[in-house]
């Protein structure tokens, strides 16, 4: 139940980041947006890998 509610926030989250990241940076701006995005998700999902492991195991 857990990592389905999990699941479902990160479904809401997502989308609504990367809209936030469209509308308020300019044209010239929102490729390194997303990339910052991207790179911030990505750190994310390790750290919350490793904790997620150290508290099942």
């Amino acid at each position: 139940m857990d990592f389905a509610l999990a699941g479902a926030g990160i479904g809401l989250a997502e989308p609504t980041q990367s809209a936030v990241v469209s509308q308020l940076l300019p044209d010239r701006l929102r490729g390194r947006g997303f990339g910052v995005l991207g790179a911030i998700q990505a750190a994310g999902d390790v750290v919350a890998t490793v904790v997620a492991g150290l508290l099942y195991t």
